[in-house]
């Protein structure tokens, strides 16, 4: 079964209103929880390919829709802040695929 468990790349502009390059996720069943930056905290609920959710970090706090591509090596995500429930932004993300060790010899 393919998920959304792992960690998406964002462009500069949403890595900068999120103040981090990344977004993790780790989904059990249709409950996902994540992690942005230091102190960013993501709780939802996946339905098929789309998450829905809510974020906070120290200051601010908002709600996030991500439409995963089948794969779920890409997601088109729609955010905002909870101050005027409309959409602050939107992009594209893609899954980061870390590259095996090569042990020296």
């Amino acid at each position: 079964m393919r998920t959304l468990n792992g960690q998406y790349e964002l462009d500069d502009a949403v890595a900068a209103f999120f103040g981090a390059r990344t977004l993790r996720f780790i989904a059990r069943d249709e409950y996902v929880t994540g992690r942005f930056g230091r102190e960013g905290v993501i709780r939802g609920s996946v339905n098929g390919h789309e998450l829905s959710a809510q974020w906070h970090d120290k200051q601010r706090n908002g709600w996030l829709r991500v439409r995963f591509a089948p794969s779920f090596k890409t997601g088109e995500l729609e955010y905002g802040v909870n101050t005027n429930g409309t959409s602050v932004g939107h992009s594209t993300m893609t899954r980061v695929v870390r590259s095996t060790r090569l042990k020296s010899e």
